[in-house]
């Protein structure tokens, strides 16, 4: 019995196409060294896939600035708590501006932003352990970036049906949920000196880490490089430049071989030289430089003959072209920003790929914010209120943790002209808000308000020749927190008779 589905059918056209199901998780214990090794060969030899990798994603989903975060804690009235969510900000500011986030005193928070990013691109997956790290800086905490390739893929063990699995280093529960990561020793496998044999697995709980990685399944345990898909054609396309590159040099070249009578080798010129071969007789070769207009004497027998090779070949830029566009499709950027070539890009294409790529790159900064950021402020957050950095008052953890969230950078517009005046068209017949408006920017409202009120300030300072005097012409001063007002609640210095009226939960 045939099958109406041409796709499944069995023909002498279609035999070498897999015809058997197989699970993802198997798929990647086997592809899952090949895939890494490959991956990380291209993104150091490919330039457009270095660029990618390396910069024009970090530079557009994390930008130079990386997620901010925005704390936004309102008192019992309502209010905005000032002096509480100065005070988170602040401390997390500090904590991710100090190089001492990281136990190895090497990178701010920004570049540990990067680099997570990179690795999870380039290798498919990222592991950061979190440290409480007493004394090491005012929050007791700190993180440690582990190198993937120390998450022991090899180590499967497994007593079904409700006993331990480990799959590929990744100890997970009945439902997949992860336990625990077993990891090598300090040494990369992959380094010279590390131990072969005896070498102890360390085993990591779960809710010490953050295992990062975009799952194709729902019970996928390790992840695969986002590269995966252009690998083989990264990988053709970088071997096919390097034979048109060599061509296109040796016939730039223009060798010209002369003949001479004497036959004795200490009359060769520069180009030719002499080999013994097995049988004990002399062989001239030629060297495997050349120079541009070089020109040397042949050997007896040998006929002067002009080497000039019809390289590059003239399709060389459209078969490079078809390449980069499928590898750009598989990397979700538009061909123009992946190749740098915007020989053929009108407006209206520039525009519609920019704007296709940005919601890529929005998605990669929730994913990222979920699955990196968060968790590591959490963490912060926890050891950052034990060590009294949010005040004394019970419940201002939570607080601070519900009303918090992070700002990744916006992009700006693709048309200012239409794009802004549409907006403010919608403004205006309130279909959106300015704090939306400045979102999609990568700008928080509170700092443009603050801005703005300094400017007036400022202004009025340089026109009066003197600070501004409070009145209607003047800007309007920012009230002092009232003893109503949470704002002076999150102080240490706050006595019993205050606890009991504040709402400490509010905070």
């Amino acid at each position: 019995m045939t099958t109406n589905f041409e796709g499944a059918a069995l023909t002498r056209l279609t035999e070498d196409i897999p015809r058997t199901p197989v699970t993802t998780n198997q798929d990647v214990r086997l592809a899952l060294h090949s895939l890494l090794a490959r991956a990380r060969w291209l993104v150091k030899n490919d330039p457009h896939v270095a660029g990618a990798v390396n910069w024009r994603f970090p530079a557009n989903i994390i930008g130079h600035r990386g997620v901010r975060l925005v704390c936004r804690v309102k008192s019992r009235n309502g209010r905005v708590n000032e002096t509480l969510n100065r005070r988170v900000e602040e401390a997390w500011k500090r904590w991710t501006e100090s190089k001492l986030c990281t136990k190895a005193r090497r990178f701010d928070f920004v570049q540990v932003q990067h680099l997570l990013l990179s690795s999870v691109i380039r290798d498919g997956e990222a592991l950061v352990e979190l440290i409480p790290d007493r004394g090491a800086n005012e929050s007791n905490f700190s993180i440690h970036i582990v190198p993937i390739e120390m998450l022991d893929a090899t180590y499967d063990y497994g007593t079904p049906p409700a006993g331990i699995r480990v799959h590929q280093g990744v100890e997970v529960g009945l439902y997949g949920e992860p336990i625990a990561y077993h990891l090598r020793p300090t040494v990369s496998p992959f380094d010279l000196d590390y131990p072969r044999l005896g070498y102890q697995r360390v085993r990591m709980p779960a809710d010490r880490a953050i295992h990062a990685f975009r799952a194709f399944d729902a019970n996928q345990w390790r992840g695969v490089t986002w590269l995966h898909a252009i690998v083989k054609t990264g990988a053709f396309l970088e071997r096919y430049r390097e034979a048109e590159l060599i061509a296109a040099r040796m016939g730039a070249s223009k060798v010209i071989a002369m003949h001479t009578t004497d036959d004795s080798p200490a009359s060769l010129v520069a180009g030719l030289q002499t080999v013994r071969g097995k049988d004990g007789r002399e062989r001239y070769v030629l060297e495997d430089q050349v120079e541009p207009g070089q020109t040397f004497a042949a050997p007896p027998g040998w006929q002067a003959q002009m080497l000039d090779p019809t390289h590059p070949n003239s399709n060389y830029a459209d078969y490079e072209k078809a390449l980069l566009r499928a590898m750009a499709s598989a990397m979700g950027v538009s061909y123009h920003s992946f190749s740098g070539d915007l020989s053929d890009v009108n407006y209206s294409a520039a525009r519609q790929g920019a704007m296709d790529e940005r919601e890529v790159y929005r998605a990669v900064q929730e994913w990222f914010i979920s699955t990196v950021i968060r968790p590591i402020f959490e963490r912060w957050a926890l050891y950052a209120a034990t060590s009294g950095l949010f005040g004394s008052r019970s419940g201002v953890l939570d607080a601070v943790l519900e009303s918090s969230v992070f700002q990744a950078r916006g992009f700006g517009y693709v048309d200012p002209g239409r794009e802004s005046t549409a907006q403010i068209a919608q403004l205006q017949a309130g279909l959106t808000s300015r704090t939306r408006i400045l979102r999609m920017q990568g700008v928080d409202i509170a700092d443009v308000a603050n801005e703005l009120r300094e400017e007036a300030v400022l202004l009025a300072d340089l026109q009066l020749g003197q600070p501004a005097a409070s009145g209607s012409d003047s800007p309007e001063a920012e009230p002092e927190p009232s003893e109503d007002d949470d704002a002076g609640d999150v102080s240490s210095g706050g006595d019993a008779d205050d606890d009991q009226e504040d709402d400490a939960g509010d905070e």
